[in-house]
């Protein structure tokens, strides 16, 4: 499929491109792997992207989220970490 938020709900996920394989593991491996799903032509998982795009704007935030609820894992994790300063 190239439906990535229902590939996110395999027991195993295997990237190919033209013939090739790419990557071949969990969800978890694979989705840790931006670049390689991305040169592939594919998308992460709307959670994955959402963090990736805080990894690059320099937030800590833990490893691809792959679903909404571990997506609010990984943001709650990140405001507890940070606190607001008033």
């Amino acid at each position: 499929t190239h439906y990535m938020n229902e590939a996110a709900r395999a027991g195993r996920m295997v990237v190919m491109d033209s013939g090739r394989i790419l990557l071949d593991g969990t969800p978890q491996e694979v989705f840790a792997r931006p670049d390689v799903i991305r040169m592939a032509g594919l998308d992460l998982p709307q959670p994955a992207e959402l963090l990736e795009r805080l990894r690059d704007a320099g937030m800590h935030v833990g490893g691809p989220a792959l679903s909404v609820e571990e997506c609010v894992e990984a943001l709650a994790a990140l405001l507890e970490e940070s606190p607001c300063q008033s």
